[in-house]
């Protein structure tokens, strides 16, 4: 998935035809066509019915338009606060994590902006094998899902210690899993899945359920939740993913456990450098980021306010 395809779907679906959207983008018909048909089978969902009058958008259609219409402005959004990092007294913090982090560190870094007006950051989101790949190229802070075997990885950084989380599904009201606190391994092996092809599969003791019994597979993790609400199915994720998200908070979905001696705890680190140059207003801001979310790993892992 790229941006360029996320503006093909978009443009395509204001205008419902390939051809006027083509030229709006100044691409070639075929081009554009290819294009949406690759993200069609990376998303795995049909996203345009085509006719003979044009295109039209399907059910799964209008969900990943608008999750695309939101990651393009998000992309702007960016870009716009990029542009202000030359400014003379701001500090500029590169971030990098796994998506499972996306919602707590976004909701953190809100509630401190207040008091670090100066700081100004640019965060990314990687795959986990990614941030592995590229361990000697890594952001200021990257925050990461590790084992102890593979901490050992990052001799020349130093790694701070966040705390565990645990393997847990999210289910919606359709679920009959909803009303529990807790699951079990067993009960879940049949169960239609709803595949995240970004979360941490090789932290489960079986083959991943992506390939087993799979509604779908998406690199969307709202999507995702948009489908959990429609659809008796689970979904794979860290029990602090959702943390205090408005969908947990209204009910929507559930984060519910899964009790196994199988599925071991998973450690949860942040992967930094400590430089002599690096201003106290950054030390400052990295020791409350960790704090924070030590306090919250270890409440969702105790199952308290915020899981479910």
């Amino acid at each position: 998935m790229n941006f360029e395809q996320l503006k093909y779907i978009v443009e395509a679906s204001k205008e419902g035809s390939i051809s006027r959207a083509a030229d709006n983008l100044y691409v070639s018909k075929s081009g554009l066509s290819q294009g949406i048909t690759m993200l069609e089978s990376e998303l795995g969902v049909k996203i345009f019915d085509r006719t003979n009058t044009g295109i039209k958008l399907t059910y799964a259609g209008e969900r990943v338009v608008r999750q695309a219409i939101q990651m393009l402005e998000m992309m702007n959004n960016l870009n716009k606060e990029v542009k202000t990092l030359k400014r003379k007294n701001d500090v500029f913090i590169t971030i990098s994590m796994t998506p499972t982090f996306s919602f707590l560190i976004q909701q953190i870094i809100l509630s401190l902006n207040h008091f670090h007006p100066h700081l100004t950051f640019q965060v990314i989101e990687q795959h986990r094998k990614t941030l592995l790949k590229n361990r000697q190229q890594l952001a200021d802070f990257s925050f990461i899902a590790l084992t102890r075997s593979e901490s050992k990885y990052f001799d020349n950084q130093t790694l701070t210690h966040l705390g565990q989380t645990r393997i847990c599904i999210a289910v919606g009201k359709k679920s009959p899993f909803y009303h529990e606190e807790s699951v079990r391994l067993a009960d879940l092996k049949k169960k239609t899945v709803i595949g995240y092809t970004l979360t941490d599969y090789e932290q489960l003791p079986f083959e991943p359920p992506s390939n087993q019994n799979a509604f779908l597979t998406t690199n969307l993790l709202e999507f995702a939740f948009d489908m959990l609400s429609e659809k008796d199915a689970v979904l794979y994720l860290h029990s602090f993913t959702l943390w205090n998200q408005p969908i947990i908070e209204s009910g929507e979905i559930r984060v519910i456990p899964i009790e196994d001696k199988r599925i071991k705890p998973v450690d949860l680190w942040c992967v930094h450098r400590i430089e002599e140059r690096e201003s106290e207003v950054v030390r400052s801001f990295f020791e409350e980021l960790t704090a924070r979310i030590r306090v919250i790993l270890k409440e969702s892992f105790d199952g308290k306010k915020g899981t479910h």
